[in-house]
């Protein structure tokens, strides 16, 4: 996988299907690097929080959607 774009936030199609059967656990995993927050001239003075999910660059917006068939 690679890094996340925040420039690009489309969807992406899988290359090969992947069967899922009743029962399979579907994971989404995200991690970030709150040294990044530095590195944005509005979010560099704020006082650290604890972060939730959100719209805002300065919130957690990790998001997984998943679009299925049956065949």
């Amino acid at each position: 996988m690679t890094n996340y774009n925040f420039d690009d936030q489309s969807s992406t199609t899988l290359k090969s299907p992947i069967a899922v059967k009743a029962g399979d656990t579907i994971r989404v995993e995200c991690s970030f690097d709150p040294t990044l927050r530095q590195k944005i001239s509005q979010l560099k003075g704020l006082a650290p929080r604890y972060v939730t999910w959100g719209e805002g660059s300065s919130d957690e917006m990790c998001l997984g959607v998943i679009a299925a068939t049956k065949s």
